[in-house]
């Protein structure tokens, strides 16, 4: 069961049954969600990070985002003890945690504001080496516009928040989001229905744009998406294991099979 290695192989993979299995796919989800490490929308503080690995680590990294930053929980946690280093996750439903006020359910997301600013404290206190930053592309701004403008106004938030990080010393691996299906495979796995791969949806992802507005050798963005929608197809399966566990999320299955490619992304950010 590869996942996603699979599609870097050049070796043929016998088809076995898919894991995890069916009934489990949609309670496939990272373990700091039952560590009750993720934030949930009322929570502002105190922080309630999962840390993986050597409590005297001098390598220290934070996860930070919202729950598509915690999907890479699984690729993250095996790295701390293989590499001597700290990880940290810092994640909490629908709060990308940006330097402007964002909705929720089109309501002033507060407790994400508040919950924002205890976290600029602690990365201020902590000072970790690394963080590795992702966020749903679709979080809405309170300014109001349609999507592609608010992204470009968060990508330009983005790249300011990056800036201060960057003139802390701090390196940065911003991770492009993961796509939107238009429909939940769960619906046709398993049954007589048909389940062919959907056409990938081209959003705007404000971590994309902003990219290319910072210039710092610091900062590195890994796209996983060709893993995930390769040829801009999203299958319901690679490398026999469930990709999806809803129609935004990827199951934490897959997502650990990432774990070599975060690795080496994170050693070639550190080596910079």
């Amino acid at each position: 069961h590869p996942g996603a290695p699979d599609l870097l192989s050049r070796t043929h993979v016998e088809k076995l049954s898919a894991i995890p299995p069916l009934e489990f796919v949609k309670r496939d989800l990272p373990d700091l969600y039952a560590q009750g490490c993720h934030a949930s929308h009322a929570a502002t503080t105190p922080l309630t990070p999962c840390k993986t690995g050597a409590k005297e680590a001098t390598l220290k990294i934070f996860l930070i985002g919202d729950s598509h930053a915690a999907q890479w929980w699984p690729a993250l946690k095996p790295l701390a003890d293989k590499n001597n280093w700290q990880i940290s996750s810092y994640t909490k439903s629908s709060c990308a945690p940006l330097d402007a006020d964002t909705l929720h359910d089109g309501k002033p997301y507060t407790a994400c504001r508040a919950w924002t600013h205890a976290l600029e404290e602690e990365i201020k206190r902590t000072a970790p080496t690394l963080i590795i930053y992702a966020q749903a592309a679709d979080q809405r701004l309170a300014t109001g516009g349609d999507q592609q403008s608010q992204s470009k106004i968060m990508a330009e938030i983005l790249e300011k928040k990056w800036q201060v990080w960057t003139d802390m010393g701090i390196k940065i691996i911003a991770v492009a989001d993961t796509p939107l299906l238009r429909k939940n495979y769960l619906e046709c796995l398993g049954t007589d229905q048909e389940c062919a791969p959907q056409t990938r949806q081209k959003t705007p992802d404000p971590i994309l744009e902003a990219a290319p507005l910072n210039r710092h050798k610091n900062i590195r963005v890994l796209d996983p998406n060709p893993l995930i929608c390769p040829h801009d197809m999203c299958p319901p399966i690679i490398g026999n294991i469930v990709v999806w566990r809803d129609t935004h999320h990827i199951t934490a299955t897959y997502a650990q099979s990432f774990s070599d490619i975060f690795e080496t992304e994170i050693k070639a950010a550190l080596a910079e």
